[in-house]
């Protein structure tokens, strides 16, 4: 599992997250963004660029922990799209 920021010194997460998508060792693993940040991009299309990427699940920030740990675990388990209570979702 990666938990990642969209918004990163030197590059953002949805380039980060491609660049893991190509190792072999990390291909498969779940990847959950959390991020407060869209880079002037309407959340739609923020997690329409971050999907694309290879995400697993988009939280925003501010996040509670209870919350995160929450989505994590659903992610772990593989469910399904859904958008949760606090506009979380996840890929089943």
């Amino acid at each position: 599992m990666i938990v990642t920021d969209f918004a990163m010194r030197g590059i953002d997460g949805g380039e980060m997250i491609t660049r893991l998508r190509q190792e072999p060792s990390v291909r498969d693993a779940a990847v959950v963004l959390v991020t407060a940040l869209a880079h002037g991009l309407s959340p739609e299309r923020a997690e329409l660029q971050a999907r694309r990427s290879g995400v697993d699940a988009v939280i925003p920030e501010p996040v509670r922990p209870t919350e995160l740990v929450h989505r994590v675990m659903l992610t772990v388990r593989g469910t399904t799209d859904t958008v949760g209570t606090s506009g979380c979702s996840e890929r089943h």
